[in-house]
């Protein structure tokens, strides 16, 4: 039997802690990520240290390598490893200036034009969505909205995926919509009352 790093070469499973088969896997990660991402309030300074952190949160209790950027065995290949983190810090570079009271549209176009770079070389394995989904509700927490889109953790259907396919041809603006939309559907709530993550 042949096993990779993440995936049973002889079966195709995933690799995971709770032996589950793909389909439930992708349901168990689902509800995983449905739960952390409701009070998600994990600070950090929105770069690859942070959405590891948000990855492993969600996912320690079914990846052994939960928070770890995409690669080989680390102990082989570190500088892939620390390529896929430096990568990710150049791609969100321009997120570290969003502040509180930033209008709507402004944080839709920097966020979705910032997530459709990520899309194209997603950081981990599996759970990139997720972890993602996670990462940009906590910005929209210092920005002052409540954001979420559920459908990030429900595999690349719908608005989302399409979202992620336009990403892969270098078109950012169905992502920008689609972060617009997370905004926008929550436009009635108080949004000076929500946590603001310094």
């Amino acid at each position: 039997m042949e096993i990779d790093f993440y995936r049973n070469r002889e079966t195709g499973t995933h690799i995971n802690k709770l032996g589950l088969n793909n389909d439930l896997l992708a349901m168990k990660m689902q509800e995983m990520a449905d739960a952390a991402t409701k009070d998600i309030n994990i600070l950090g300074t929105f770069d690859s240290r942070h959405i590891s952190a948000i990855h492993r949160h969600m996912f320690k209790d079914v990846f052994f390598w939960a928070g770890e950027m995409m690669s080989l065995p680390p102990a082989i290949n570190e500088s892939s490893a620390r390529s896929y983190a430096h990568m990710f810090d150049r791609q969100v570079a321009p997120l570290r200036y969003i502040r509180h009271g930033v209008r709507p549209d402004a944080f839709a176009e920097r966020v979705g034009a910032t997530l459709s770079k990520v899309a194209q070389t997603p950081p981990f394995y599996l759970g990139t969505d997720h972890a993602l989904r996670g990462f940009t509700r906590l910005l929209a927490k210092r920005a002052g909205y409540n954001w979420d889109r559920p459908e990030m953790s429900a595999g690349r259907r719908g608005q989302w995926g399409s979202a992620w396919q336009e990403a892969n041809a270098d078109n950012p603006k169905a992502m920008i919509d689609f972060v617009r939309g997370g905004v926008i559907s929550r436009s009635n709530t108080i949004w000076r009352n929500m946590q603001i993550v310094r």
